[in-house]
């Protein structure tokens, strides 16, 4: 069987688990027996940090006290980093990374990694990173920008020109937007022409990307 769950290295490492015997799709399970979960800081919709308590937590980072005492809040629960939130079954949906988040003019939380997952399936799109930018100077609220790295097989085997190539993102973009609330909507478009830098993890350094 493959068990679909979540969890971090601080944890050792498996948090969740969704079981065979009552797996939700979109859910990530829900939390080990021994495992003390709380959702903190929540939203308006019961989005919050992802925080745990429990044996498999890690005591710190070595020689490290100023990170080591960041990594916990003052109940002992390890902050995850994470959002997500819980059903009425205690499964737990995620929905992106906390440092991540984008707040529209509106004040509504934009989770990335949501809108992400929507170009999976496109194989024109070989990268793609959703951060926010800043569309009025005096506004200080973001709208929604999305880089992307074009899949060079895709142009080589489609002999596609870079104008073309962009184009065919543009109509990609549009009909994501479709499916989007008017404050996710994606607003600019920004092509890069080399790969952006990844994490040995596979996820892209957001922080390098110009």
């Amino acid at each position: 069987d493959f068990l679909q769950g979540y969890g971090l290295t601080e944890a050792s490492p498996v948090v969740t688990l969704n079981p065979p015997e009552h797996f939700k799709v979109e859910s990530i399970g829900h939390p080990l027996a021994f495992i003390d979960m709380i959702i903190a800081d929540k939203d308006a919709d019961g989005v919050g940090e992802i925080r745990i308590k429990g044996p498999n937590n890690c005591l710190g980072y070595l020689d490290d006290e100023e990170n080591t005492k960041a990594l916990f809040d003052e109940n002992g629960y390890l902050r995850t980093g994470d959002l997500g939130y819980m059903d009425s079954e205690n499964y737990v949906y995620l929905k992106g990374r906390k440092k991540n988040i984008i707040v529209t003019e509106g004040g509504k939380n934009v989770f990335p990694e949501e809108i992400e997952d929507m170009f999976q399936l496109y194989s024109q799109v070989e990268q793609i990173l959703i951060r926010g930018f800043q569309m009025k100077k005096d506004v200080p609220s973001e709208s929604i920008e999305a880089v992307i790295f074009p899949s060079p097989d895709y142009m080589k085997e489609k002999g596609l020109s870079k104008d073309a190539m962009k184009a065919e993102i543009e109509e990609i973009i549009k009909e994501v937007n479709k499916n989007l609330v008017g404050y996710k909507k994606i607003e600019k478009l920004t092509i890069v022409d080399e790969p952006m830098e990844m994490t040995t993890t596979k996820k892209i350094k957001r922080a390098t990307v110009k």
